[in-house]
């Protein structure tokens, strides 16, 4: 994020935003081979693009924040603490007081999320009947980020086969590059996931008393990053 802030937009570059609507057309109509040029002229001047995003878009990221907010503010330290690693998930939730709350999730296989949340409901309430409707809260959160990572990913595909094809090389050589532990099983353009693509989800609490920088300068890790 700190080299995004030392890469700003001016005036003779132009605007770093691009339309989304445009790019996903790969080319296939002059006003979209014309837009893939601009975004990665604009990626190479700017080291970053804001994309205009379609209204049902923008939706799905509003109700997604939602969720989120819901869930820092809202589970029981318990359910939170639970969220760890398995077999086909790694997940990390991370609490720094007056600092910053984060849950990282990132598949190892598969398409599906299966968090253990549900393994501290005994330690939030012995009713049943509130344990079922934790039960419920967990099973919606779990569904909400299953289907926001899988659209995400899908929409990290298209920027990077938009990118292949404003740079003139095969999407397979980019593509390559998301995966750290390939699974022989599928291409990744078909595939539902990635082994190598994680979700990121933060609460900057930007306290007046918090001890650290909640969102100090840094390189993002991976190819690139997409920030809703």
């Amino acid at each position: 994020m700190g080299e995004l802030r030392r890469c700003g937009a001016d005036a003779s570059t132009g605007s770093p935003r691009v339309s989304f609507a445009l790019l996903q057309l790969l080319g296939s109509t002059p006003e979209s081979t014309a837009e893939l040029a601009r975004f990665a002229r604009m990626m190479k001047i700017h080291c970053y693009v804001v994309l205009s995003m379609p209204p049902a878009e923008q939706e799905i990221t509003r109700t997604m924040q939602h969720e989120i907010q819901t869930f820092f503010t809202t589970f029981p330290q318990p359910l939170k603490d639970c969220c760890l690693s398995t077999a086909v998930i790694e997940s990390t939730y991370a609490n720094k007081p007056n600092v910053k709350e984060s849950l990282m999730v990132k598949l190892k296989s598969g398409d599906k999320f299966p968090f253990d949340m549900v393994q501290g409901i005994d330690q939030v309430t012995p009713d049943p009947d509130v344990q079922a409707e934790l039960r419920q809260r967990i099973a919606h959160f779990t569904k909400a980020v299953e289907d926001y990572y899988l659209h995400m990913f899908e929409l990290s595909k298209i920027c990077i086969a938009a990118l292949a094809v404003a740079l003139d090389t095969d999407k397979k050589h980019l593509f390559h590059l998301l995966e750290q532990r390939p699974i022989p099983t599928l291409p990744l353009e078909s595939r539902t996931c990635s082994s190598s693509s994680s979700l990121r989800m933060y609460r900057y609490l930007n306290r007046p008393d918090a001890e650290v920088e909640p969102c100090p300068d840094h390189n993002d890790l991976g190819i690139f990053t997409l920030i809703p």
